[in-house]
């Protein structure tokens, strides 16, 4: 009788049971890896979003008030919205220069003469006001919030829509265009909106949670909303955010910051 040699019925479903286990492992593994890696780039990139919204608003933050006098820096601040103002800057995103006046300026007068318009344009709107005063606790003698109606660049001369309600004296004065500047934490939206000069732009969606917190120069949070004679006197703003993925309502991110006005003396 010849003897033939192979696998048996039994031997061959063993085999492929064995063989569909490990191909099960393998699979499985991959899968988990793959959801791993998902993961982790969801992560990374609400992060990244979390960051740069968080670097955008230190930016201008940290330039509050910048230009104008002291008791026109901030205009509100409270838990989930803070408005301000600060120096307007070019379209590279740099600080224009501040104007200086070159004729006496009477009151009444709404034409003014200065060493440099780069960078003015009808429309802005600008701080008038004697140099030594801008750290002033008083604000009387001062021209804030005043439109330019028109830019002449070869005169090097402005035009006021309105005139200025105080005298000036040349090269002792500072002519300011300046930006008002809101930050605010829409929680039915869950989103934070920066405003320029009424006009507004979702700065980062996905926001579950976002709180301002002020302080004095002794680490004192101010109540809010910041009183009128409380705003002078904050010299930091503490900010806390936290980001949901939208695809995962379980996987969110926070975030913590200080911030130091630069214009308060820190």
């Amino acid at each position: 009788m010849n003897r033939q040699d192979g696998f048996t019925l039994i031997e061959m479903l063993i085999t492929m049971a064995l063989g569909l286990m490990i191909l099960s492992a393998v699979i499985y593994t991959f899968t988990q890896q793959e959801r791993l890696l998902k993961d982790q780039n969801a992560d990374s990139e609400i992060r990244a979003l979390a960051r740069y919204a968080m670097g955008k608003m230190a930016e201008d933050l940290r330039a509050a008030g910048a230009g104008v006098p002291a008791l026109r820096r901030f205009d509100s601040a409270d838990t989930t919205e803070f408005s301000f103002r600060t120096i307007s800057r070019d379209s590279t995103n740099n600080p224009l220069e501040p104007g200086t006046v070159v004729s006496d300026i009477t009151s009444g007068d709404t034409q003014i003469s200065l060493g440099n318009v780069d960078g003015l344009q009808a429309g802005q709107t600008v701080a008038l006001y004697d140099i030594e005063d801008l750290a002033d606790t008083t604000i009387s003698g001062h021209d804030i919030s005043k439109t330019i109606n028109n830019v002449n660049t070869g005169a090097k001369k402005v035009t006021l829509s309105a005139g200025v309600t105080a005298n000036y004296l040349a090269y002792d004065t500072m002519f300011n265009p300046f930006d008002v500047i809101t930050y605010t934490y829409d929680a039915a939206n869950d989103r934070i909106t920066r405003t320029i000069n009424g006009t507004t732009s979702t700065l980062i969606s996905n926001v579950t949670a976002f709180t301002f917190v002020y302080k004095d120069v002794n680490e004192n949070a101010l109540a809010v909303p910041v009183s009128a004679s409380n705003l002078n006197v904050m010299r930091k703003v503490e900010i806390a955010i936290t980001v949901q993925d939208p695809k995962k309502s379980n996987a969110s991110i926070d975030m913590n910051t200080d911030i130091y006005f630069r214009t308060t003396g820190l």
